[in-house]
């Protein structure tokens, strides 16, 4: 047959649990996992296990530390881009120097411009950071210090004030004059009005107001309002969707300092800093011990994260 692409998903709960609750009987279960007449069994364990899609896998530690924004996949595609322009613009200058006489200036000129960009972008004979964009964004930043067994950025690095290492992006001195396409993707919003499409969309101008609204809506007379309202049912709502769109530049304005490929390792740093900060790893080891060392007493954390803490038996 044909394969189809899934998105995979991830489980909490144990299977058995979850078989557990499919055939249960007080307050849960699915009507078919039994026999409506004898209360039987019809879906064994075995069989749950054996039908279970693949494509759905536990939830390890991994994934609660992982992110799947498009803060971190930007940054990781457009590294991507980069280093795939880089190996094509390597295999350009090496074809120049071997379609130039051997003798001449010229030939000369070819070859010592092949070597500085291979200085530049490579080491110990492999690209630098090659599927690495994370490493890529420490070097813009000072190194990290050790906080509890964890390393972080200093919080002036994260938000690009440190003096240190706030000048350290410095773009390959070859690429700044090269004029090569380069292709990336990135994420960008797109909202629409569910009556009048996305062409109005502006900020919400009433004092206090958030988010956008369509401003034909804003101008339409009651009389207006009304009927369209009686011919659409619904009231008119501005929505936000996330589009990956494709793009393309030269080398020399996707590399330059405050460029497309700076901001993303400078969003990268900040958003790993975030992430890893309010980690279960961290965040919740630093609320354990805390409420270890002031028995009798209660700690509350609140932080906007999407992993699901699992405390332990001994609470």
């Amino acid at each position: 047959g044909n394969k189809v692409k899934i998105r995979k998903m991830v489980y909490t709960n144990p299977l058995r649990e979850i078989h557990n609750s499919l055939i249960a009987t007080d307050g849960g279960g699915c009507s078919f996992a039994r026999n409506p007449t004898t209360g039987e069994v019809l879906v064994s364990e075995s069989t749950f296990y054996k039908y279970f899609p693949n494509w759905i896998v536990p939830m390890s530690q991994n994934y609660k530390d992982r992110c799947c924004c498009h803060l971190c996949n930007v940054p990781e595609g457009l590294h991507k881009s980069l280093c795939l322009s880089r190996k094509k613009l390597m295999r350009s200058l090496e074809e120049k120097v071997r379609c130039t006489p051997a003798s001449g200036r010229a030939r000369t000129t070819a070859q010592s411009t092949l070597n500085r960009y291979k200085a530049e972008v490579m080491e110990g004979g492999s690209l630098k950071f090659d599927g690495n964009v994370f490493q890529a964004a420490c070097q813009v930043a000072c190194p990290r210090l050790e906080i509890n067994g964890a390393k972080f950025h200093k919080f002036a690095c994260v938000l690009r004030d440190c003096q240190t290492c706030k000048d350290n992006y410095k773009p390959v001195r070859t690429e700044t004059s090269r004029s090569e396409t380069i292709k990336f993707e990135k994420f960008v919003t797109v909202r629409e009005c569910s009556w009048h499409g996305d062409k109005n969309i502006v900020p919400n101008p009433s004092p206090n107001g958030k988010g956008y609204v369509c401003q034909v809506c804003l101008d339409l007379s009651p009389e207006k309002y009304d009927k369209l309202r009686a011919a659409k049912k619904k009231d008119p709502k501005v929505t936000s969707k996330r589009h990956r769109m494709s793009y393309m530049l030269p080398l020399s304005a996707f590399v330059k300092k405050g460029g497309e490929y700076n901001t993303a390792l400078e969003n990268l740093l900040f958003h790993a800093f975030h992430r890893k900060w309010i980690s279960p790893s961290h965040a919740v080891g630093q609320v354990r011990e805390l409420v270890d060392s002031r028995p009798g007493e209660m700690a509350l954390d609140e932080a906007d994260h999407a992993e699901d803490y699992q405390p332990e038996k001994d609470g």
